[in-house]
């Protein structure tokens, strides 16, 4: 898996042309760094808005069986409308964080 460095010399490469897989060798070593600390960053975010996805499906369906029970949507409601904003405020903070995180990576 891994070669030593005789191996690589001896194939007609160098220690020079040595990156990270997968990124364009012309980019300079802080721009590639930058795009992964970026796509690090990202898949962070998505995470965190992710993790509480399950319970929050699960609290959806408890609060619908009890207003079904109680005959009060009230609660119900509300707490739709806290899932909803959270869903919106999710895409703005990927928005902004692809905006001024992403943008200013790939610029360098």
């Amino acid at each position: 898996m891994y070669q030593t460095i005789e191996k690589i010399e001896n194939n007609g490469g160098s220690i020079d042309s040595l990156g990270i897989p997968g990124v364009s060798s012309t980019n300079s070593i802080t721009k590639n760094l930058a795009l992964v600390l970026a796509a690090v960053g990202f898949i962070i975010i998505l995470a965190a808005f992710a993790t509480g996805l399950p319970e929050t499906i699960m609290t959806f369906f408890r609060n619908l069986n009890d207003a079904r029970k109680n005959e009060e949507w009230g609660p119900l409601l509300k707490y739709l409308g806290m899932v909803f904003g959270v869903i919106i405020l999710a895409f703005v903070v990927i928005a902004l964080y692809n905006k001024y995180v992403v943008d200013v990576a790939n610029g360098l």
